[in-house]
């Protein structure tokens, strides 16, 4: 299946708000009134086989995303635009753009009829070398892995077990750790 899209994400009221929020006056959260909404353009070929008791899904898919909008921190007031001393506002901004390329395994399997086992694994290549503040000008590898499992115990009761490891991720002011 190959399938393409192209979407409008417009900015929510709080990262709109200009009025600062916060129980630390040191770090207040102030909205940008100024954002843009964020273009994004997807294409997506994905390859899915069903067996009795098992399920397969492999994607590729490319994601290109315009007027970017990012949580930074800035001494800079975004609606007055005011320096302050002391003071680092958490804010909004669009950056610039950036796109994704990379590729998606999802896999299902029911072991015997009280075992369902279910994972996915997300490998991408992230680029954010499109913005125009150099030291945010980031790219980089961006790995995901998510697994579970659902156990029957009686007729009447399930539990199920999650497991999730996010590998170290690139983001546009720097890079998270790999967390388990």
């Amino acid at each position: 299946m190959l399938s393409y899209s192209s979407r409008v994400a417009r900015p929510d009221t709080r990262q709109l708000n200009p009025n600062a929020v916060s129980t630390n006056p040191a770090r207040p959260n102030i909205g940008n009134p100024y954002l843009k909404p964020e273009d994004n353009q997807s294409v997506e070929l994905t390859y899915r086989r069903e067996w009795a008791s098992a399920d397969l899904g492999f994607s590729a898919y490319y994601n290109y995303n315009d007027d970017v909008i990012q949580t930074y921190l800035t001494p800079v007031n975004p609606v007055t635009g005011e320096e302050t001393r002391n003071i680092l506002y958490n804010t909004y901004k669009n950056y610039g753009s950036s796109y994704y390329i990379g590729t998606e395994l999802i896999a299902s399997v029911k072991l015997w009829s009280r075992l369902h086992l279910s994972g996915s694994m997300n490998a991408y290549y992230a680029d954010y070398s499109r913005g125009e503040n150099a030291h945010w000008n980031k790219s980089g590898i961006n790995f995901t892995a998510k697994m579970s499992a659902n156990v029957k115990v009686t007729d009447h009761l399930t539990a199920m077990v999650l497991g999730r490891y996010n590998g170290q991720q690139t983001l546009i002011q720097g890079v998270v750790d790999a967390k388990e």
